[in-house]
């Protein structure tokens, strides 16, 4: 069996509900999969794949979700229902008022609703990668949370005062109440359910990151995180401001000549401080941090997690007001106020090093891969300047009438703004410069998708959009009369023209696919719905119509069975695949490989076998290629690159739960489980595979 590249696992859902039906689009078998819903459904909500409508008015009220993996749908009475929320491939709804109000949940590990759970008065829902949690306002108010691996309802130890303030992070929670000499703030663990407290007087902010959480009151910070599963303060005098990223905090004290700042690294629980005189900024990179004045002159100062070591820009440089810092890939780039002496920085993490650029005027700064990229709006003068790491200066490329300036996975492209004869210039760090240029008439939007660009004119009666395929540096249009949206998806594009559309009654769709960078079209009378995710693309009209656009398939779909009034969209990327494989054993029982999660850096994953062989040793295979290979008595689909030696428990089921990795996006793997099984043809059995692609 011969490896598929990354691209052909990638895919969407989509639905559309109308008056009577929900019409699931199921990626992996090109097949519409349709259910019968109440006539008043008018609830829809996306969920890594999965899809879930409601009714939250009438007599009759169910809740219906699309299971991505098997193509199937489950649907569940819910009395009462009146808000449903989706997160990590599982669904909440809420239902009742009073002290009957009740939750209900779908855990996509066991693709089985839950009985209604009781929780007086629940009023707000909130969900975090997979996790959700409600609050229950009442004399006594409290919060309850519940995650796929708890699989119950825990509710805080103590009473949460009004107004709660609830964070969720990475499938975790806190939540504090009304800030007060005497509150407290509490964190919940979705793997052990156990909720922790600590008082923590007059807290003004909380911020969660990798599912960690941190929160300051007026001297100090409070950290949490499911590794120490305790609150720990530290000293800060004066806290004012608080940013999280990549499972790390930092705290500025307050803004003056004295001004100090603090970073947490996350992953060895301890602090680094660093006067920063008058900084009152705090921006994010990925796990770094760098702060700023944006509103009178200063310096620019960067953490980097890795060497956790706070590097400042050369006092020789002072930034003027109003300042700009942007981050990218863990670096940092400023730009001070547009003028004669306006200066450009660039910051390297894993280096320390600030690198600048004079560049005169420069108007507009952006990010993108880690690189940053400027323009300088002066007419034929205008130009634009790149940085990238390792590089000693910033290029600076001449660029007449530079207008525009977007980033797109290392990506940047500049639109110029001269009408009809108007440009589009592209640069890539693969060959480290501006491509040649391309006529783009009229243009003065860019989206941005993985890489790729779409370039156009909004509202003209004769519009273009282009597309810019950055491997192949080939650059296609479409004609779309009175283009309006153009929205980006897995390095593909959708677009849809002006439902007042002077030039045809039939609005047109169109995509472009960023596999084989090539326009398709479609014709979709009144066109005035467009949503994308997984590189699936879903356009309805107001009537009753609907297209859609399917990356893995290549082309549009066949239309949906007849509609009946199209009134609910909604796409939603699928990273996980069930690719089949399975081994019956004992009895003929086969085991069942299930997973959940967003698939994105830091958030966790879940996975849950079931119907094993009890008690039994069992090996997990991973790899990032197929093999196809036979392997007692089936078939073992992934290459070996990784095997992990694990067992069963007493009722056959097994659940790993772990971050996800930063680094992998679009990367493909494959999981496979074999349990030592006597009953089994050769004595073993296997659940089946799952394919998944990192988000």
């Amino acid at each position: 069996m011969a490896p598929l590249s990354a691209q052909n696992y990638e895919g969407g859902t989509a639905c559309v509900v109308d008056g009577n039906n929900a019409h699931a689009w199921h990626w992996p078998t090109s097949s519409w999969r349709t259910q019968s819903v109440v006539s008043n459904t008018n609830l829809i909500r996306e969920s890594s794949g999965n899809i879930g409508v409601m009714n939250s008015t009438g007599s009759t009220r169910f809740a219906y979700v699309f299971d991505a993996t098997t193509g199937t749908w489950h649907s569940k009475s819910v009395p009462g229902a009146t808000m449903m929320s989706g997160s990590g491939g599982n669904f909440a709804v809420l239902a009742g008022t009073g002290s009957s109000a009740s939750v209900y949940t779908w855990n996509a590990l066991t693709a089985q609703w839950s009985q209604a759970v009781n929780v007086p008065n629940a009023s707000i829902l909130v969900e975090s990668d997979g996790s959700f949690a409600v609050y229950a306002s009442s004399s006594a108010s409290f919060m309850y949370a519940w995650s796929p691996i708890v699989g119950t309802w825990n509710a805080t130890p103590n009473p949460i005062s009004l107004p709660p303030f609830v964070v969720g992070s990475g499938g975790n929670f806190a939540v504090l109440g009304a800030q007060s000499s005497g509150s407290m703030v509490h964190a919940w663990d979705g793997g052990t359910g156990v909720w922790t407290a600590a008082s923590a007087p007059n807290v003004n902010n909380l911020v969660g990151s990798l599912g960690r959480f941190a929160a300051i009151s007026g001297n100090a910070a409070y950290v949490w995180s499911s590794t120490t599963a305790q609150w720990q303060a530290q000293s800060i005098p004066n806290a004012t401001s608080i940013r999280g990223s990549g499972g790390n905090f930092c705290v500025l004290s307050a803004p003056s000549s004295s001004t100090t700042a603090y970073a947490y690294k996350g992953d060895t629980n301890t602090w680094n401080s660093r006067s920063t005189p008058n900084a009152n900024q705090i921006e994010t990179s990925q796990g770094n941090f760098g702060v700023h004045n944006r509103s009178s002159a200063g310096s620019a100062y960067a953490w980097d997690a890795g060497r956790n070591t706070w590097d400042a820009l050369s006092p020789f440089y002072s930034i003027a007001a109003p300042s700009r810092m942007v981050g990218s890939g863990g670096n940092f780039a400023i730009l001070d106020a547009s003028g004669p002496s306006t200066e450009a920085h660039a910051w390297h993490a894993s280096q320390g090093v600030w690198t600048t650029s004079m560049t005169p005027y420069t108007e507009d700064l952006t990010g993108a891969g880690g690189r940053f990229a400027a323009i300088r709006k002066s007419g034929t003068s205008g130009s634009a300047s790149t940085w990238r790491p390792g590089a000693s200066a910033w290029t600076t490329t001449p660029i007449a009438d530079a207008y525009l300036i977007r980033g797109s996975g290392s990506n940047f492209a500049v639109v110029t703004n001269n009408g009809s004869a108007s440009r589009s210039y592209f640069y890539t760090p693969l060959s480290p410069m501006w491509s040649i240029n391309y006529p783009t008439p009229w243009a003065n939007q860019v989206t941005g998708s993985e890489g790729n660009f779409a370039i156009y004119l909004s509202q003209s009666p004769n519009s273009v959009v282009h597309a810019w395929h950055a491997a192949s540096n080939t650059l296609r249009n479409q004609s779309v009369p009175q283009v309006d949206l153009v929205i980006g998806s897995n390095g593909s594009f959708g677009a849809i023209a002006s439902l007042f559309s002077s030039s045809s009654s039939q609005a047109h769709v169109v995509a472009w696919n960023g596999s084989t960078y090539q326009w398709q079209q479609t014709a979709l009378p009144f066109s005035s719905g467009l949503d994308a995710s997984g590189g699936t693309f879903v356009a309805t009209n107001s009537t009753s119509g609907a297209a859609v656009f399917d990356r893995f398939l290549g082309a549009w779909a066949p239309s949906p069975p007849p509609l009946q009034g199209t009134n609910l969209y909604e796409a939603s990327a699928t990273p996980f695949w069930n690719r089949g494989f399975s081994l019956p054993g004992t009895n003929g029982i086969t085991p069942e490989l299930r997973a959940c999660g967003t698939l994105r850096a830091g958030d966790p994953m879940r996975l849950q076998l079931s119907n094993a062989r009890p008690s039994s040793p069992m090996l997990m295979v991973i790899g990032a290629l197929q093999a196809g290979v036979p392997f007692f008595g089936g078939i073992l689909l992934p290459t070996t690159d990784v095997v992990l030696s694990l067992g069963t428990d007493a009722q056959g089921n097994l659940i790993a739960s772990f971050p996800t990795a930063g680094g992998l996006a679009h990367q493909v793997t494959h999981v496979h489980c074999w349990i030592y099984d006597p009953g089994a043809p050769q004595g073993m059995s296997a659940s089946n595979a799952l394919t998944f692609v990192y988000q």
